[in-house]
């Protein structure tokens, strides 16, 4: 069980590092519909060409279940890319990352449909310090910060929702599959997806730049090739709803990452924020006593 948290939070961390590889990329005058579509390509052909020369079984896959890997590709990679962007776009970045970490609520929704996870009190304490942390993380005090428009919300619901069913998408598949499997029938089908929006094509000459390729490269592998092979074996062993509350330490990263590389001021607020965070991720691991299990089950009896 602890191996799983290990990987989820690894997962989650190595994601965090998307906002300064983005950040470089803005910066070479990349449009942020590029970045993501170069994002998914490239981790699709990383992940296609590790698997046809070190693990070519994993490619074998029932030819019944290329419809349930179409859906999460389309769901959980093209939908939320483009659903995350829009927010962005006619939000702000604050605004859109307050709306995207809704996907622990959705999350815990779901899997109390899907996989009978029970919501327990440690459960919505834990997603509570979440919400509040996350909201302090990303200066959400600061209504300069805010920009709401009921497409922008919409929009960054949608990415909560979309994001979120990522790990209810992925628990499901990983019944049958491997989590490199999952992964890049989930990535390949999104990749094509996403590419009728970005126009890949269009862009190659991007990647003459050295620079910028490197930076493309980097931005596949460490928050997308490793941050997803990592959260996706640890859903293996970690409930979805716990899985997804843990996966908010990515955004506490991105801010420790964005102090010690850009030099940004960390307010008291944001330290008082990422301890709610972390302190979320160590309650949701711990484990409930015996009497409160007899409570829990006799409370879902009840119910």
């Amino acid at each position: 069980m602890k191996k799983g948290y290990m990987l989820i939070a690894a997962g989650a961390a190595c994601w965090g590092s998307v906002g300064i590889f983005s950040t470089f990329l803005f910066q070479q005058g990349v449009p942020a519909i590029t970045v993501a579509n170069y994002r998914i390509l490239l981790t699709t052909l990383i992940i296609g060409l590790y698997l046809i020369i070190f693990q070519r079984h994993l490619l074998q896959i029932a030819a019944k279940d290329l419809p349930f890997f179409a859906a999460a590709g389309l769901i959980s990679v093209c939908l939320f890319n483009f659903t995350y962007i829009t927010a962005i776009n006619l939000t702000t970045i604050v605004t859109a990352v307050i709306l995207l970490y809704t996907a622990p609520i959705f999350v815990t929704i779901f899997s109390r449909i899907i996989f009978k996870e029970k919501i327990t009190k440690q459960k919505i304490t834990a997603l509570i310090f979440t919400l509040i942390g996350c909201s302090l993380v990303v200066e959400a005090y600061n209504l300069e910060n805010i920009r709401i428009n009921l497409t922008g919300l919409l929009a960054g619901l949608g990415a909560g929702l979309t994001y979120g069913l990522y790990s209810i998408l992925g628990k499901k598949a990983l019944a049958t599959y491997s989590s490199w499997t999952t992964v890049f029938y989930s990535f390949i089908f999104g990749s094509l997806l996403l590419s009728c929006f970005g126009h890949p094509w269009e862009q190659v000459d991007l990647l003459k730049n050295s620079y910028t390729a490197r930076l493309m490269l980097l931005n596949a592998l460490i928050p997308t090739v490793f941050a997803y092979g990592l959260y996706t074996s640890g859903l293996k062993y970690v409930e979805s709803s716990k899985a997804s509350i843990i996966a908010t330490v990515e955004p506490v990263v991105a801010v420790l990452l964005a102090a010690l590389i850009f030099h940004e001021h960390i307010s008291i607020f944001q330290l008082i924020g990422i301890l709610l965070v972390l302190g979320s991720v160590v309650l949701i691991q711990m484990p409930i006593s015996k009497s409160k299990k007899q409570e829990t089950a006799a409370n879902s009896v009840n119910t």
